[in-house]
């Protein structure tokens, strides 16, 4: 009789251990999706910002802007001109030392309060030239000598900073 209940006893261990196998592999499996559903609501509300260069020929405008790609809201920190390099604190000074007419500039001043909205651009500087010939001067002197960074978060306050120019040292 010993020999009988040994038997079921082996028999009833080894469907614990299986079972105990599969509830762990079904606690993993549960983990594992959940963390994944949890960094798809986190991408949710991430955004990611793009220099943009606007050289619109037909419409004589050129500038640099920002365009957030990304699905969520980006949150502007700070907004910072270099000019050759160096850093200004006032950018319609320096465009005007550059030749331009800053009165054409209809580009948008961003601060700490403002926020950029998923598939918008903001244009930063937004020259409107006289004619074809302006056109071109503004926008090599745009491309040769002014960049501007950006630094913003996402609603996961993930914070980035971006140059309009992706060469190194652009923006210091």
């Amino acid at each position: 009789m010993s020999n009988g209940s040994t038997t079921v006893d082996l028999a009833a261990l080894a469907v614990s251990i299986i079972a105990a196998i599969i509830a762990a592999a079904s606690a993993i499996t549960s983990c594992t999706q959940a963390k994944d559903a949890h960094l798809q609501l986190q991408r949710q509300f991430e955004a990611h910002l793009s220099p943009a260069i606007n050289t619109q020929a037909s419409k004589h405008r050129v500038g640099i802007g920002v365009k957030n790609a990304g699905p969520g809201v980006a949150h502007i920190k700070t907004v910072t001109y270099y000019v050759d390099g160096k850093r200004t604190d006032d950018i319609s000074q320096e465009l005007e030392k550059l030749g331009m007419d800053t009165s054409r500039d209809e580009g948008e001043t961003l601060g700490p309060q403002d926020y950029i909205g998923p598939g918008t651009t903001t244009w930063l500087i937004d020259y409107r030239a006289k004619g074809q010939e302006d056109e071109l001067r503004v926008g090599n002197l745009i491309l040769d000598h002014v960049r501007a960074a950006v630094e913003y978060c996402d609603a996961n306050d993930k914070c980035e900073r971006l140059c309009s120019e992706e060469k190194k040292d652009a923006c210091p």
